[in-house]
């Protein structure tokens, strides 16, 4: 009895899983996190202007934190390792910045910021077809 009770809470296991790791494309939902980034580029864009380094690093955490929400998306026009690279890319580019706001350092974060635009326009050439 107490076997099938295991092997029956590994096959929920399993299949919820499954359906995290082969989560279909949501339009709606990728369209909602990448509207929403526009603003938060927009936000840490100006604050990084104003030397407000606080909230330029606050809106860039917002960003990496929305771009790793996307991890489980499957992409339906491109493939899935370039949906992950330039995510992550992107994760990365915004921690550079969150970084450059540490030390105050307006070029850093102007380059980060630069690199996120560069990837954003990256994934647009290749999943918003």
């Amino acid at each position: 009895m107490q076997k099938r009770y295991v092997v029956t809470i590994c096959v929920v296991v399993l299949m919820v899983c499954a359906v995290q790791v082969f989560a279909e494309y949501d339009r709606d939902a990728v369209r909602a996190a990448m509207q929403k980034n526009i603003s938060l580029y927009g936000e840490a864009t100006k604050a990084a202007a104003a030397k407000d380094y606080f909230t330029a690093a606050d809106k860039l955490m917002e960003i990496a934190k929305v771009f790793k929400s996307l991890d489980v998306i499957n992409p339906d026009k491109a493939p899935k390792a370039d949906w992950d690279r330039i995510h992550k890319e992107m994760i990365k580019a915004a921690f550079r910045g969150i970084g450059a706001c540490a030390d105050e350092d307006d070029a850093k974060l102007k380059a980060a910021l630069d690199d996120l635009g560069k990837f954003r326009g990256e994934g647009h050439g290749m999943f918003r077809k």
